[in-house]
């Protein structure tokens, strides 16, 4: 990679190395013109076998130096070889050279930046600068959305996780009422013929409703029960027909609708989403709320996949963004489990989703949360 100007440069790192270096004793002579290698200027005047001393002040400089004109030049050979040498890690010439190693599909090269991560950035908020937040953490998951290696994929996911935190991805709480809600008509009434003004058809069967109650807080079926304008006055209550919804899920709404809340649902585990996807289609925000929180606190490696389908296709942005938060925090035992989630990550599952994208943007959101809490302390 390097041919003649990387032998420039390696003079060039060479010389500036030399004026730091005392020469404690050649161990032979040299041509006017010959170039030391950098072992060799480090090492001059060392008995053999010993390791070089430490460095001082200005070697350290030197070689900081070195490094970051390596790095900014793409020679990732020099880069390499002075980190070889005890030279730590910059965050610039660290994600130079992880753009170069990706740039040129050397994936073991990558390996081997991505295993020196803590040396780059420990875990402490405070190593997480804007340049990582912008910059290395977009490339980091570029390298993720193209890498065909499961050994690169898993370090990258251990990476994400150590940069989402151990703390608890934010819940989803169920906002309370204002004032407990009495039930807006007799409970009796749910799926009750006596003064029923409208019928709906679920899954064959009929279910008998009362508009008075179901317009008031559902646009939805107030636009589904609107009378046309040219339309005469019906003698029977009129019959519609709802598809998609199981006939339990739609005495779910019902009750919610008659009740005016959610404190006397009792619905199953495996009903919630389903409930889910019916509020959001009648529009019922408070139930929908309630389904998210109930959701989300059911979240699991078996189901997170599911969960996160329903919260991106029927908008229930609180429960998405804690399955965002989910799945940063447990990426690797997720990839591990089963190829759902592979499937998520890198598939087109949710078409107009970019999910690798989404996760982005939410850990730079937690980062950025974190650093503004630990300033505010």
């Amino acid at each position: 990679m390097l041919q003649r100007g990387g032998s420039v440069l390696r003079a060039r790192a060479a010389r500036v190395l030399a004026r730091c270096t005392t020469r404690r004793g050649a161990r032979g002579a040299r041509g006017a013109g010959a170039v030391l290698s950098l072992e060799e200027v480090l090492a001059e005047g060392a008995p053999p076998q010993a390791r070089p001393p430490p460095f001082t002040k200005q070697q350290q400089r030197a070689l900081h130096d070195a490094m970051y004109y390596a790095a900014e030049t793409d020679h990732l050979d020099i880069t390499l070889e002075l980190r070889a040498l005890g030279v730590p890690w910059s965050l610039h010439a660290w994600t130079l050279s992880l753009a170069a190693a990706a740039e040129a599909s050397l994936d073991h090269v990558i390996d081997q930046l991505l295993q020196d991560f803590l040396q780059v950035c420990p875990s402490d908020d405070s190593h997480y600068s804007k340049q990582f937040i912008y910059e290395c953490l977009p490339l980091l998951f570029n390298i993720l959305r193209y890498s065909k290696k499961e050994g690169t994929v898993l370090l990258l996911a251990d990476i994400l996780c150590a940069c989402y935190g151990r703390e608890p991805a934010p819940r989803v709480h169920e906002p309370p009422p204002d004032a407990p809600a009495p039930a807006r008509v007799d409970p009796s009434y749910v799926n009750n013929p006596s003064l029923a003004d409208v019928t709906f058809r679920v899954e064959g069967r009929l279910f008998y409703g009362h508009k008075i109650v179901l317009v008031s807080e559902s646009p939805r079926l107030r636009a589904m029960l609107a009378p046309a304008r040219a339309e005469p006055a019906a003698a029977a209550p009129p019959l519609v027909q709802i598809n998609d919804i199981r006939y339990h899920i739609f005495e779910h709404v019902m009750q919610y609708l008659y009740s005016g809340g959610c404190a006397g649902l009792t619905v199953a585990d495996g009903d919630v989403l389903e409930l889910l996807a019916a509020a959001a289609f009648f529009q019922l925000l408070p139930l929908q709320r309630h389904c998210e929180a109930r959701a989300a606190a059911a979240v699991d490696l078996h189901n997170l996949v599911s969960v996160y389908i329903h919260a991106k296709v029927y908008g229930a942005t609180q429960l998405l963004e804690y399955c965002q938060g989910f799945l940063l925090q447990n990426m690797v035992a997720l990839l591990t489990y089963d190829d759902s989630v592979k499937r998520l990550l890198f598939g087109k599952r949710l078409p107009g989703h970019n999910v690798l994208g989404a996760l982005l943007t939410t850990l730079q959101k937690r980062i950025e949360s974190r650093k503004s809490q630990s300033k505010s302390r």
